[in-house]
Parts: C-alpha cells; sequence; structure tokens
C-alpha cells in the first residue's frame, strides 16, 4: 500500500461544506473522511483514509494509482482546487519533481492564488533554469502580484528558451500592453496568432490591442475570428460585445457640442489618473479597459462598476472615460473605440 501523511491544518478546507470547515469540529473530519472516499471513487481506485491527532494519512492500494495523474485529471474536468489539492498531498513525497511543481504553479494561478504560485515557480525554476514553461507560468504569477517588470524577464527568458511558445508571446504582449507599450505587444501576438491560428484566446487579445493601437478594422478582424473560433463559448459573448461597441463609436456623429454628462466624467479621469503616477495610473487603466472588453452600457446612470483603488463605484461612462483618458496620456493619439475625443480635448484644454 503506497501512502502520503500531512497536517490537518494543510488541507484547503474550502472543499468541504460550510458547516464542517472547522478543523476543531467532528464534522470536519467526518467531511473530510468522505471528501477523499468521494474523490477516490470518481477516479477508479480504491482508498483508506485516517486522520490521527492533527494529521491526515491517505493510502491507496490500486496499482498504477499517481496523484499527481489524479490531480491533472481534475484540473481537466474544471475542478481545478481538488486538483491543488491532490498536487499539495503528493508533493511531500517528490517535492522537487517538476512535473509537479509545474502543474502545481499553473493549478494556482488558475485559482488565482498567485503569492503562492509565485513561491512554488520560483522554487522550480531555480531547480530548472532551463524549463521554458515555468518561466511562462512565473511570469503569470508575477504578473498579478504587482512585479510587471519581473513578470517581463521572466517572460523573456521563456522565449529565450523556446521562441515558439505562443503562450510566451501572448504574456509577453500582454505586460507589455500593461506597461503602455501596445505597439511592441501587438508584435508578439501577431506572432502567437500564426503560431496557433485557432486559439481564440490569442485572437482575443491581439483584438483588444488593436483596438488600443487605433486600428478599429484590424480588430474587428480578429473579434470575428473570436467568435468563429469559439462560436459556443463565452469568448463569443466578449467578442460581440466589442464588435457591437466598435460600430456604436463608428456611428457616432460628431456634432462639435461637448455632452456635459461625458465632460463631467472626463474631468473625473483626467484629474484622477493625473495624479497618480504612471505605473498605477496605467494599472487603472488596463483594469477599467478588461471591464469595457464586456460592454458598457455609456447611457445607463447606474453605478455598478468597481474598481481597485477607488472608494465609490463607477457608471460606465466614467469607465470609458478613464479608459479614453489612460490610452490618451500612454500613447497620445490611440482610438479608444469610444466617441470621447471632443471631451478630452475641453478638459486638456482647460488645465484640468
Amino acid at each position: 500500500m503506497e501512502q502520503f501523511v500531512l497536517p490537518l491544518s494543510a488541507f484547503d478546507a474550502t472543499l468541504l461544506p460550510p458547516e464542517a470547515r472547522d478543523p476543531r469540529s467532528p464534522a470536519f473530519r467526518t467531511a473530510l473522511d468522505d471528501y477523499f472516499r468521494q474523490q477516490f471513487r470518481t477516479l477508479g481506485a480504491n482508498g483508506v483514509v485516517q486522520i490521527t491527532g492533527e494529521t491526515l494519512s491517505v493510502g491507496w492500494i490500486t496499482p498504477g494509482f499517481q496523484p499527481v495523474d489524479a490531480a491533472i485529471a481534475f484540473c481537466q474536468r474544471g475542478q481545478v482546487r481538488e486538483g491543488v489539492q491532490w498536487l499539495e498531498l503528493a508533493r511531500p513525497r517528490t517535492p522537487d519533481s517538476p512535473n509537479l511543481l509545474l502543474n502545481l504553479g499553473i493549478a494556482l494561478n488558475e485559482v488565482r492564488e498567485f503569492p503562492r504560485a509565485v513561491h512554488i515557480l520560483e522554487h522550480l525554476v531555480d531547480l530548472h533554469p532551463d524549463h521554458a514553461r515555468a518561466w511562462v507560468a512565473l511570469a503569470v504569477a508575477l504578473g498579478h502580484v504587482n512585479r510587471p517588470e519581473d513578470a517581463l524577464d521572466a517572460v523573456t527568458r521563456a522565449l529565450d528558451l523556446d521562441p515558439q511558445d505562443r503562450w510566451a508571446h501572448i504574456n509577453r504582449g500582454g505586460l507589455l500592453f500593461r506597461l503602455g507599450r501596445a505597439a511592441e505587444a501587438r508584435t508578439h501576438l501577431e506572432v502567437a496568432v500564426q503560431l496557433a491560428p485557432n486559439d481564440a484566446h490569442a485572437w482575443r487579445v491581439l483584438a483588444d490591442i488593436c483596438v488600443a493601437t487605433g486600428d478599429p478594422a484590424a480588430a474587428r478582424q480578429a473579434y470575428q475570428t473570436v467568435r468563429t473560433l469559439d462560436s459556443h463559448g463565452p469568448l463569443r459573448d466578449v467578442a460581440d460585445a466589442a464588435l457591437n461597441q466598435l460600430a456604436s463609436a463608428q456611428q457616432q456623429p460628431s456634432t462639435g457640442v461637448p455632452d456635459p454628462a461625458a465632460l463631467d466624467a472626463m474631468t473625473f479621469a483626467v484629474r484622477h489618473l493625473g495624479s497618480l503616477p504612471r505605473p498605477d495610473a496605467e494599472r487603472l487603466t488596463l483594469q477599467a479597459a478588461l471591464l469595457g472588453q464586456h460592454g458598457l452600457r455609456l447611457q445607463d446612470p447606474a453605478r455598478i462598476h468597481n474598481l481597485d483603488g477607488l472608494p465609490n463605484p463607477l457608471t460606465a461612462l466614467e469607465v470609458a472615460c478613464l479608459i479614453h483618458a489612460g490610452l490618451q496620456m500612454a500613447a497620445p493619439g490611440t482610438d479608444s473605440g469610444f466617441p470621447l475625443k471632443l471631451e478630452f480635448r475641453i478638459v486638456c484644454a482647460s488645465g484640468e
């Protein structure tokens, strides 16, 4: 019989029912036992679970059963937290396994536990500095813990090791875009879609960057490709919203008369972004742009959009003004896709 042992405190209690998450309660131990027995049944294996004091022991007798393979199977089914738990359980037996560490780091990125992912993946690249995929995964994690320059170094290292890695090109493009270097970012996304022409995610990122670089025609073509490739998936909805927004901006007449509500919203956007250090302004612009990808109802007065660092929710028009103003500050002349050029010029001319 094979077995692994770990402290009860290392178990992710969010996998249990809410009423059984207190490790001090009898319900916790019962639910933990039920959880692992069910997992083994799901995997077609025979398992034995034993809780002694503050220690959890899990064993199995099925020949050939591998916890890492089980974890990967869970992740592929979308049960990523379960996959993380199995990888964490298996780790003490093979703490330096590159396969285990890579899959654990990627899974932690998926569940947005980025600081833990950084720790795991930095250990992996210390052990295996020539592991290109590990550098890509590390770049993703570093980008989400506000270390964009370190993330850029990591993904550059990945491309040095494997110039044909489309994920490295996608992530380097995203990081460059975040740092205000949209033209360079577009180059990497164009390489990515050449390497993987059926990757809807890469086309979607390319489309977003084309909007930012003032090329709505290329953006429309890329979004149409996203719709075709992900015709029954969530990216189709994102592409539809973006295409509607591009069409609306193209049809918007230029009257030469500023909209009062847009003028007020633009004044707020320019003042706030102008008060921030450039990296913070770029992060806020990117965060607003991510909201804008799903479509903004500019005439809706409801304050329903929340952005980190702002105490109060914003209207869709205020979000659009943050996007437009942020892009103009980072790359003057960029087409944001919103009919806000006149209001931005008036606010800037007034010295706001």
